[in-house]
C-alpha cells in the first residue's frame, strides 16, 4: 500500500539482461498498479555508459543533471520548463533528418517531402493494390537502408516476397526490352525458361532483404504484439524503423469485451501512441466499407472508425480514376459496370487523394498505373490529378 503512493524508478543496467530485468519489473509493478518511469541509458550520453553508477563514475555532474532532470519530469511532469530542452533537441533533429523517401517523387511532393515520424493511414477497396502498393515503398524504404518492419497479418512471408519478386523482374523485363520476361507472374517464377533472370531479382532484391522485417500474423496478432516487436528491435538494434500494418480490420482486439468499432478504435489510437512515443512512421492499410464502392474517395469510406480521421497524421484514399465517370451515373448498375470494366484494364488507372496532411497539403491528387500481375505501380499523369506547388 505505501508503494501505490511512490514512483518507482526502474534503472537497470544497459545491456540484454538488463533490458529483460527492466521488462519484468514493470510488468511486475504494472500488475500491482505501482507508478513507475524507466531510467534508460540506452538514451543517455550517447548509450556509452553500462549502469547508472559507470555513469555517476565517468561524469558525476552529467549524472547528477539527467538525474535531477528525471525526477523533476516526474513530479511535475506538465510544467513546460521540464519540456524545452526535449523540445529543442527534437527541433535540431527533425531539421537535420530529411524525410524518408518512397520511391515515387510526386508522392513524396504530396507528402511535403517523404515520410516523416507519423501516423500514416492508407484505404481503398478490395482490388486496388493497397497491400502492393504499400509493399513497393517499403521495399524502396528498406533498399534506402532504413530499417522496416512489415507487419503481415493475412499473407504468409513467402507471398510477400514474391510480390517484390514479380515487380522486380518486372522492372528487368522494362530495363532489357524483353517480352518474355515481361510475361512472368510471380506464380511462374521458379518455372520460367531464364534461370538467370530469376538470379538477377534475388541480387536486387538483397539490398531490401538486408533492412526488411516481415513478421507473419497468425490472426492472433493484436496491438501489444506488434508494440512489444518493435520496442524490442529499437532497443536490440539501436534503430528506428518505419513501421507497416497490413491491414487493420484483421488486427486483434486486446479486449473480447469491446465492440468491433471500439476495438478498431482501441487499434488505432495506440498505433497513434505508439508512432509518437517511439518517435517512428506507422503505416496502417484499411479496408473500405462495401456501401462506398461506388462513391469517391472520403473519410467514411473508412470501415468501422472515426479514430482514423482524427488520430491519424496523414490520411490517404485510393480509388479508380473511372469513379469520376460513375458519379456522375444515376442508376447504381451503371455506377458498378463503369468500375467493374475499370477493375479489369491493366493496367488499372488509380487516384491516390491525400484526404488529410496534418502538416501539409490535403486534397492532393496523385495519378498512378498499377499492374496487379507483375504487383507493380507507376506514378503517371491523369486528368484531376492536382499538386501542391
Amino acid at each position: 500500500n505505501n508503494l501505490q503512493n511512490k514512483t518507482i524508478v526502474v534503472a537497470m543496467d544497459n545491456d540484454e539482461a538488463g533490458y529483460k530485468a527492466a521488462q519484468g519489473l514493470k510488468e511486475g509493478l504494472a500488475n500491482l498498479n505501482v507508478p513507475y518511469e524507466v531510467f534508460d541509458l540506452s538514451t543517455m550520453a550517447g548509450g556509452q555508459h553500462k549502469d547508472a553508477n559507470d555513469f555517476m563514475q565517468a561524469d558525476r555532474p552529467a549524472f547528477e543533471n539527467a538525474a535531477t532532470s528525471f525526477i523533476s519530469k516526474i513530479e511535475t511532469p506538465d510544467l513546460v520548463i521540464n519540456y524545452m530542452e526535449d523540445y529543442i533537441k527534437e527541433i535540431r533533429k527533425n531539421a537535420a533528418t530529411p524525410p524518408i523517401k518512397t520511391g515515387f517523387n510526386k508522392l513524396d511532393r504530396a507528402l511535403g517531402g517523404g515520410i516523416v515520424p507519423a501516423m500514416y493511414t492508407i484505404g481503398a477497396i478490395s482490388s486496388l493494390g493497397k497491400t502492393t502498393l504499400t509493399l513497393q515503398i517499403a521495399d524502396f524504404i528498406a533498399a534506402s537502408g532504413q530499417d522496416v518492419i512489415f507487419f503481415s497479418l493475412e499473407m504468409g512471408k513467402a507471398e510477400v516476397i514474391s510480390k517484390s519478386f514479380s515487380r522486380i523482374t518486372s522492372e528487368l523485363a522494362r530495363e532489357k526490352n524483353d517480352v518474355s520476361i515481361a510475361k512472368t507472374t510471380r506464380h511462374m517464377l521458379m518455372n520460367q525458361a531464364k534461370p538467370e533472370i530469376f538470379e538477377q531479382t534475388y541480387e536486387r532484391y538483397l539490398s531490401t532483404a538486408q533492412h526488411m522485417n516481415i513478421v507473419e500474423g497468425n490472426f492472433r496478432t493484436n496491438i501489444n504484439t506488434i508494440k512489444e516487436y518493435v520496442e524490442r528491435h529499437i532497443q536490440v538494434k539501436g534503430t528506428k524503423p518505419v513501421v507497416i500494418v497490413d491491414y487493420l480490420q484483421i488486427l486483434q482486439p486486446i479486449d473480447d469485451r469491446l465492440s468491433d468499432k471500439q476495438a478498431i478504435d482501441r487499434n488505432i489510437v495506440t498505433l497513434k501512441q505508439i508512432s509518437r512515443d517511439l518517435d517512428i512512421a506507422v503505416i496502417l492499410v484499411s479496408s473500405f466499407n462495401r456501401d462506398n464502392y461506388a462513391s469517391v474517395v472520403s473519410f467514411s469510406a473508412f470501415k468501422e472508425s472515426g479514430a482514423i480521421e482524427y488520430s491519424s497524421d496523414v490520411v490517404i484514399g485510393l480509388q479508380l480514376h473511372a469513379i469520376h465517370r460513375a458519379a456522375a451515373e444515376k442508376q447504381m448498375i451503371d455506377k458498378v459496370a463503369i468500375l467493374d470494366a475499370a477493375k479489369s484494364e491493366t493496367p488499372r488507372k488509380i487516384e491516390l487523394v491525400v484526404l488529410k496532411n496534418r502538416n501539409g497539403s490535403s486534397f492532393v491528387r496523385v495519378g498512378f498505373d498499377f499492374i496487379p500481375q507483375f504487383n507493380c505501380w507507376n506514378e503517371v499523369f491523369l486528368p484531376n490529378e492536382v499538386l501542391p506547388r
